[in-house]
């Protein structure tokens, strides 16, 4: 069950990077702290995930990001097909700010 949720990330990182870099956004790297719970019967489908992703580099703003988070969203296949047994939470902040 946790490669689903490296699936998701990997999923909506990449996606995300795509997003960002056809903005011309210089993006370095990333960071993502996930937070993800099972329900305890049987099958052990996850209720609900939490995804903190930090972008790092420059020319980044949060509204820009979010924007390029919630069309990442509608792409990434994995985060499609959880979201119809979990409830997944997404934020995004950044670091670097618009030169």
């Amino acid at each position: 069950m946790q490669l689903l949720i490296t699936a998701l990330v990997q999923c909506t990182v990449i996606t995300l990077d795509g997003i960002l870099r056809k903005q011309r956004r210089n993006v370095t790297r990333y960071t993502i702290t996930v937070t993800a719970i099972q329900r305890a019967a049987l099958p052990p489908l996850w209720e609900t995930i939490d995804l903190a992703i930090v972008c790092h580099g420059s020319g980044l703003d949060d509204a820009s990001a979010a924007r390029a988070l919630t069309i990442a969203q509608h792409y990434c296949p994995v985060h499609v097909t959880l979201a119809h047994t979990a409830v997944i939470h997404d934020a995004i902040t950044t670091t670097g700010g618009t030169p």
